[in-house]
C-alpha cells in the first residue's frame, strides 16, 4: 500500500473488499483466529482511510482488538495506530487520543522512544509478523504520536502539538526512516502553516514533497501538493497556487481519491474567486466529473484534510462551492459493516 504502485493495489483491495469482509468476519468468528484478522486489518489500514470507508475500518480493528491477545506485538501497534487515525478522522478525538497513548504505550515502541531503539528493541513487536528493523519501529512510533501530536493540535494545543512532531521527526531521522521523516516534515509544515508561519510551513511542506517524491507513495504526494496549495493561496501567490493544486487534483483523479479530490479543488476555486471568475469558483468543485457528495463524518473536527487529515485553522476553512462534496457516497462507506457482513 506504500509507493508507485498504490493506486493499482487500492483498486485490486476494492475489487475484493466483499471477500475481504467475508474473511475478516469469519476470522473473528473463530475466536483463537483474531489475531489473524488483527493483522489484515492492521495491513488494510490505509486502504480503508484513502476509500474513505472510515466507520468500517474502525469497527473491524476495534472488535479485532477487543479478541485478540494484549501482547505487544507490530500487529497490534499498527492497529491501535490505525484506530487512532480513523477516529481522528471521524472527529471523535478522546478515541484517537486513547488508542494513541496505548499504541505508544506498547513495550517495543516506548523502549524505541526512550533510546532503546536498536534493532533488537523492536523484537518484542515482531512476533508475530516474521521480523522487525528499527526502521519499522521508527515508523509505527512517528505514526502513532503523529496522531497524538494532531489530536492536541485540534484542541488548540499548539506548542505542544509541535513538540511532538518535532519529536517524531528527530526520531525518524535517527532511525533513517525516509517515510517517517517525510509525513513528520509534512505534519510540521501544516502545523506551523496552523500557527501562522506560512514561511517555513512552505520550506517544510517543499521538503517532504521532495522525499515522498523518492519514495514514490502518490498518496502523500498528491496530499502535500495540496497542503501546498493552500499555503500559497495563503501567501497570495496565485500562480504557484494553481500549479500545485493542478497537479494534486490530477493525481486524486488517478487514484479515484474522489474526497480527496475537492480539497484540491477548493484551492482552485478560491484562485478563480480572487481572480474574479465567481462562476468558475462556484462550479470548482460541483462540476467536476464523478465527485459524488459524501461525508467523511468529520463533525467536530477541524483539521481533517488532504490526506493525513490535518488543516489550517488559522485560516479557515478554504470553501468554494465545497459543501456539495459533503454527504454519503454509500451508507456502507461510514457506517462500518455492510449487509450481511458482522454485526
Amino acid at each position: 500500500m506504500e509507493g508507485a504502485q498504490q493506486p493499482a493495489w487500492v483498486e485490486r483491495l476494492e475489487e475484493e473488499h466483499d471477500n475481504i469482509r467475508a474473511a475478516l468476519s469469519w476470522s473473528l468468528g473463530q475466536g483463537e483466529e483474531a489475531e489473524l484478522a488483527l493483522r489484515v486489518g492492521a495491513a488494510l489500514g490505509e486502504f480503508w482511510n484513502l476509500r474513505g470507508y472510515y466507520g468500517e475500518g474502525r469497527r473491524w480493528l476495534e472488535e479485532a482488538l477487543a479478541n485478540s491477545s494484549p501482547a505487544p506485538t507490530a500487529a497490534r501497534a499498527r492497529a491501535l495506530q490505525r484506530v487512532s487515525w480513523l477516529a481522528f478522522m471521524q472527529g471523535d478525538l478522546d478515541r484517537a487520543q486513547e488508542a494513541s497513548e496505548e499504541g505508544l504505550g506498547l513495550e517495543g515502541v516506548e523502549r524505541f522512544r526512550t533510546g532503546g531503539g536498536d534493532s533488537t528493541a523492536a523484537e518484542p513487536l515482531a512476533k508475530p509478523l516474521s521480523s522487525s528493523s528499527s526502521s519499522q519501529s521508527a515508523v509505527i512510533s512517528t505514526f502513532v504520536q503523529i496522531v497524538l501530536g494532531l489530536v492536541v493540535g485540534a484542541r488548540g494545543e499548539l506548542e505542544r502539538e509541535t513538540e511532538l512532531l518535532e519529536d517524531c521527526l528527530k526520531l525518524s531521522q535517527e532511525a533513517g526512516s525516509l517515510r517517517g521523516t517525510a509525513l513528520s516534515l509534512f505534519c510540521l509544515g501544516a502545523a506551523w502553516r496552523a500557527r501562522g508561519d506560512l514561511e517555513r510551513a512552505t520550506e517544510l511542506l517543499e521538503e517532504a514533497l521532495t522525499m515522498f517524491r523518492e519514495t514514490g507513495d502518490q498518496g502523500l504526494i498528491s496530499s502535500v501538493l495540496t497542503h501546498l496549495g493552500f499555503t500559497f493561496l495563503f501567501q497570495g501567490d496565485l500562480e504557484r497556487a494553481t500549479a500545485t493544486s493542478e497537479e494534486a487534483a490530477a493525481m486524486f483523479r488517478e487514484q479515484k481519491h474522489l474526497s480527496y479530490l475537492s480539497e484540491a479543488l477548493d484551492s482552485l476555486g478560491w484562485v478563480a474567486l480572487l481572480r474574479g471568475d465567481s462562476e468558475r469558483a462556484g462550479g470548482a468543485v460541483c462540476r467536476e466529473p464523478g465527485v459524488e457528495a459524501r461525508s467523511r463524518r468529520q463533525a467536530g473536527n477541524p483539521r481533517a484534510s488532504g490526506g493525513v487529515g490535518i488543516r489550517s485553522r488559522s485560516s479557515g476553512r478554504c470553501r468554494a462551492g465545497g459543501q456539495a462534496v459533503r454527504g454519503e457516497r454509500s451508507a456502507a462507506r461510514g457506517d462500518g459493516h455492510p449487509s450481511g457482513a458482522r454485526r
